[in-house]
């Protein structure tokens, strides 16, 4: 048995603003937790342009507001309507681009997203975006990831799973923290797509890895794929039919 896998680029700040086809869909965008201002929120989660047309459009003053989520979700919506016609130019824009990109890598085939976890939000904002069934593999869920299912997708989780009535403490969701800084990469996060002189290219965050910091992640990742190589010489094409005990690869945590 062979498969045949490609891999494509995600993240929350990229599905987040091409789902975007009315004012209203930002309530999932903002039912995430936050603190902080309402200009980092934006920037964050819809992008810079979106942070700089807020700006220029309604002041300073409001998006240098203190805002908390989920609880304000609302509000700010409001606050946006007055941009709404152009938060939703800069939304098509960048659905037409990423959609581009999608078609041209996922073809018809079976696309699972795979993520430490744990609400299975980009999972679900993608499903809006692309109009797929996707499927969601997981370090741990909570039990908001039941929100996959409701939008014709499926999550599993490997090491911890809340919505499980024999849930235990897993050493993945005591120290996600340290997971999720050491399985990054060296570019900082995935933004959006771009026309550029040799077609679409993607645009990250500002926040890549110093050198430093990424020999060690680099470090810590090598012997993690040394690992999974090692197993897969020894078990071959019976790999995919191995059953492990989830605590054991745990306990180096």
């Amino acid at each position: 048995r062979s498969i045949q896998a490609s891999y494509l680029l995600v993240s929350r700040r990229a599905v987040n603003t091409p789902t975007l086809r009315s004012i209203e869909d930002l309530a999932d965008v903002f039912a995430a937790p936050y603190t902080g201002s309402l200009e980092n929120l934006l920037g964050a989660r819809l992008g810079a342009r979106i942070a700089a047309l807020a700006a220029r459009e309604l002041g300073r003053a409001l998006i240098g507001t203190e805002i908390y989520l989920p609880q304000m979700g609302t509000r700010i919506i409001d606050w946006l309507r007055p941009i709404a016609a152009a938060i939703l130019d800069i939304a098509t824009e960048e659905r037409d681009l990423y959609m581009e990109y999608w078609n041209s890598q996922a073809g018809e085939g079976s696309v699972i997203l795979a993520d430490i976890g744990y609400d299975g939000t980009i999972q679900s904002q993608l499903v809006k975006l692309t109009n797929r069934e996707l499927g969601g593999a997981y370090f741990a869920a909570k039990r908001g990831m039941d929100q996959v299912h409701h939008k014709h997708g499926w999550g599993r989780a490997r090491f911890f799973d809340e919505r499980s009535e024999d849930t235990f403490e897993s050493p993945v969701m005591e120290y996600h923290l340290m997971l999720e800084a050491i399985l990054t990469s060296p570019a900082g996060q995935f933004s959006h797509f771009e026309h550029g002189p040799h077609g679409l290219h993607p645009v990250h965050f500002p926040n890549a890895v110093n050198a430093y910091q990424w020999s060690v992640i680099e470090r810590i990742q090598a012997g993690a794929q040394q690992f999974i190589d090692d197993v897969c010489a020894v078990t071959g094409p019976d790999t995919v039919d191995l059953a492990f005990d989830s605590a054991h690869v745990q306990e180096p945590l």
